[in-house]
């Protein structure tokens, strides 16, 4: 198949460009053509998963270089080849115009991307904007798309009701990890970090105050006397940077809490291996509970053991990997406890949850690939 993925891409802010630029590494893999268009706000990122990539500077940021990003991205859809165009709901106010370039060019199937509800929105006329354009991406859909694809069955339910047309035509594909990179065995960040003798907790990802990140540091702070060796590696960046700072001041546990800041995801892995214990303690809010995190299935296919609250996100992939603690909350005592078990029982533990062996066919990206083009080969079959 050739694929044109309008997502769009905007390297430069922090939006999150790991999914697609896998999957569509995967989609390469399994010899299908999938190129896009790019927004360039910074020049040290790349997206190298795609087979071809449009760059539009997106430097100094003004409405010129917005418009002209749209009109690249509407050239593309003139001008594209592919059987399948699609589409992230940031882009879905393109549906109109892809659907009207169909009658002049040849047919093309048309499908919006729905990764997420909008998430780490404060209060105020952005929220509501964001809001506003996210169901306006729904109800283009159900009006111009051949089909829709979500991230799991919780995001399904969610989006259904607003996709009365084309209900019987939604697929489903999840995070994932590339297991090539993602392996126990390697080099880690210990030695540098200088954690050669620290039980490590660690979190990695955008660091939004939403995400329960504070309770996880209080947890900590009640350890401090159990495990006087314990320390909280945050890798990334975002909102609530200063505020876990202050916290940590605030409980005076500054030297158990280390924030790196952003980065980049190829050195991910070996701020993974550094782990004794990954945590996931995001609250039981809607945005979480139809997630699939990418964090998640990376420490699974490291074999870090993993504490995560009790929600349908962690729940719906812990049932079928294994490997993992589910918490009913994210109070700090919660956390503490599930901390101080994993550390002083986690290889007993461990054992009797094991991660099956076919795990690779259950989270890595191939299998989400696999999953993607079965459901877009059976649009273009039935269309």
């Amino acid at each position: 198949m050739k694929i044109l993925w309008l997502v769009p891409l905007i390297l430069g802010d922090r939006l999150q460009i790991t999914s697609r630029n896998e999957l569509a590494r995967s989609l390469r893999y399994r010899g299908h053509e999938i190129s896009t268009v790019v927004g360039l706000r910074d020049n040290t990122l790349k997206v190298d998963g795609f087979s071809s990539v449009k760059y539009v500077r997106m430097t100094p940021r003004n409405v010129i270089r917005g418009i002209k990003f749209h009109l690249t991205m509407l050239f593309s859809l003139w001008h594209t080849e592919a059987e399948i165009i699609l589409f992230g709901t940031s882009s879905a106010h393109l549906l109109p115009f892809s659907f009207l370039i169909n009658y002049f060019r040849k047919n093309r199937i048309l499908v919006l991307d729905i990764r997420t509800v909008p998430v780490d929105i404060p209060p105020g006329w952005n929220r509501k904007f964001q809001m506003l354009r996210y169901y306006f991406a729904l109800k283009l859909a159900n009006r111009f798309c051949d089909g829709v694809t979500v991230i799991t069955p919780m995001l399904l339910k969610a989006v259904e009701p607003y996709l009365n047309r084309i209900s019987k035509k939604i697929g489903i594909w999840t995070s994932g990890v590339r297991f090539e990179d993602f392996k126990s065995d390697g080099p880690s960040m210990r030695k540098i970090l200088g954690l050669q003798y620290k039980k490590v907790l660690f979190y990695h990802g955008v660091l939004s105050p939403n995400r329960g990140i504070q309770n996880a540091i209080r947890a900590v702070a009640l350890l401090r006397q159990q495990i006087p060796d314990l320390v909280f590696l945050l890798v990334g960046d975002g909102e609530g940077m200063q505020e876990f700072t202050n916290l940590a001041k605030e409980l005076n546990i500054s030297d158990r809490i280390i924030i790196t800041g952003r980065v980049a995801y190829e050195k991910i892995a070996k701020y993974v291996r550094t782990a004794d214990v990954g945590i996931l303690p995001f609250p039981a809010m809607r945005c979480w509970e139809v997630s699939s995190p990418i964090k998640l299935m990376e420490y699974l296919a490291m074999k870090v053991p993993v504490i995560a609250t009790d929600i349908q996100a962690h729940r719906t992939i812990l049932a079928n990997t294994g490997g993992g603690f589910l918490i009913p909350n994210n109070n700090p005592t919660v956390i503490a406890d599930c901390i101080r078990q994993v550390l002083y029982h986690g290889q007993k533990i461990f054992k009797e949850i094991p991660i099956q062996k076919n795990l690779e066919e259950l989270i890595s990206w191939n299998a989400q690939a696999k999953k993607l083009e079965a459901f877009l080969e059976n649009l273009i079959k039935n269309n």
